[in-house]
């Protein structure tokens, strides 16, 4: 959709063409990304279903496994998108294989960094399930940082990267007119609106809802009652919570 309708694209000889030729590569590796994607990812997830299903305590290696959730979905989409992006650019002349080759990889920031936000959220339940015999001696995952970083990705710099690159061809000697410019514009803009605007609620919410438990049960405890207990839903919150329990 980028491509098509909003970034400009220098002069084609036989456009329709081109573009017919890349919409039907892109329906066949829909298909074929969507189906690897859905049996890799589900793969990777078999040793937290294993445990779950059987209503026991994991092991240290499945309590790993089940915090690394988000981490491996973030993979698999990165990868398939990496993929795509070369595919893609190696399909084009060279000029329009950067700009669809640059779009692609923005399009596997986006969507990698959603998949992640997305399956931590997904798997609170059980990473609280997971965390709750013991806390790991080490994260498992990067904490604040990288969800700061991941929302700031997908909500300003994957679009802001877009304009910039609009820019660098614009500069190199390509001319655009003045309306596609505009459209550009107006189309990287109001992605970095919404989305940014979206996404980070969505990772303040993810920050700010295990400190809300951590806050919740020390006033409890100021209440008198000793015997709280703090349901950690993420690796990242765990020593957070272990100060408050031990606290």
């Amino acid at each position: 959709m980028l491509v098509v309708w909003v970034l400009p694209v220098p002069e084609l000889a036989d456009r329709d063409t081109i573009l017919l030729v890349n919409l039907v590569a892109v329906s066949a590796y829909l298909v074929a990304a969507c189906t690897a994607g859905t049996v890799w990812g589900l793969g990777r997830w078999r040793a937290t279903r294993a445990w779950l299903v059987r209503d026991r305590e994991p092991d240290e290696a499945e309590r790993r496994a089940t915090l690394r959730v988000p981490l491996r979905q973030l993979h698999v989409a990165g990868v398939l998108w990496l993929l795509g992006a070369v595919a893609f650019f190696a399909l084009n002349s060279w000029l329009l294989a950067v700009i669809v080759g640059v779009t692609t990889l923005l399009g596997g920031v986006t969507t990698g960094a959603m998949s992640y936000l997305l399956a931590e959220r997904i798997m609170r339940a059980a990473s609280a399930r997971a965390l709750a015999p013991g806390m790991p001696d080490r994260p498992v995952l990067p904490g604040v940082t990288l969800r700061a970083l991941l929302a700031w990705a997908l909500g300003s710099g994957v679009p802001l990267a877009g304009l910039c690159a609009v820019a660098i061809v614009d500069l190199a000697g390509e001319e655009f007119a003045e309306d596609e410019l505009a459209v550009s514009a107006l189309g990287l803009g109001g992605v970095a609106v919404l989305v940014g605007a979206a996404v980070t609620w969505q990772a303040a919410r993810a920050v700010a809802d295990p400190v809300r438990s951590v806050r919740d049960a020390l006033r409890r405890v100021e209440s008198g009652d000793l015997e709280t207990r703090v349901r950690c839903s993420t690796a990242a919150t765990s020593a957070c919570c272990r100060r408050a329990s031990t606290g």
